[in-house]
């Protein structure tokens, strides 16, 4: 008997150059977790290890612009059997949903079908609100701040990725909190400067035109007569 797993497998669906086809493969890809995987063969896995857990990528279409063939997936899913009886895998995970256009109840019964006569359990994630211990979540916060193609997010955006997923009291404390103390974030931070003039204690007008407001609106695109700007005068 082998020891069992600390961390379950994680399985998940790509075309052959690596893009995501299922929800589980774009949810590692926003959060920086896809690896990436290079001579992949249609219809076959690729295997990756991170931090002792093991990530296998099935590659079912050789273009995004091809349908999902239920062969090639049959074929990709025995794969994934084959893998992981021989590195004696003991639960794999794979996130609930359509895989590149194939229904949900199709992936589910081929699972089913390829995996019956083992002692796999095959995990299935249904993208539910997780309730993460303490200690998980300053990382849980890193992970959605820093996103590595387009930097890092601010508070409002930091805090609308991690209440997709998760949920603790005082989540946006926590988030602020973080991004108050991100040396990277601080170093960057622009200074706005207020544009507005002070406030001045005018007195009503007591007749027409008594007081005015002008404002040119300029520069526009010059009409024939050459002229590219509008003189705008208000009575106040």
């Amino acid at each position: 008997m082998h020891k069992a797993q600390a961390y379950f497998t994680i399985a998940y669906f790509t075309i052959v150059s690596g893009i995501p086809l299922d929800i589980g493969t774009k949810e590692l890809a926003d959060n920086g977790k896809q690896q990436a995987i290079s001579e992949a063969t249609f219809g076959r896995i690729k295997v990756t290890k991170k931090n002792k857990r093991y990530y296998i990528a099935l590659s079912v279409k050789e273009r995004l612009s091809v349908s999902t063939q239920l062969e090639i997936l049959d074929e990709a899913l025995h794969s994934l059997l084959d893998a992981a009886l021989e590195l004696q895998l003991e639960t794999i995970a794979i996130s609930r949903g359509p895989v590149g256009g194939v229904p949900w109840v199709n992936i589910k019964f081929k699972l089913r079908s390829i995996f019956s006569g083992s002692q796999i359990k095959i995990l299935i994630l249904k993208n539910e609100i997780i309730i993460p211990k303490e200690i998980e979540r300053i990382q849980i916060v890193h992970e959605n701040h820093t996103i590595s193609i387009s930097g890092h997010k601010g508070v409002t955006k930091t805090y609308a990725r991690i209440k997709q997923k998760y949920f603790w009291p005082k989540i946006k404390t926590d988030v602020q909190n973080y991004i108050q103390n991100c040396r990277s974030c601080q170093t960057k931070k622009l200074v706005r400067l207020k544009p507005h003039q002070p406030t001045t204690i005018t007195h009503t007008p007591s007749e027409a035109f008594d007081k005015i407001s002008l404002d040119i609106v300029s520069p526009l695109p010059t009409i024939a007569i050459e002229n590219s700007s509008i003189l705008t005068i208000q009575d106040l």
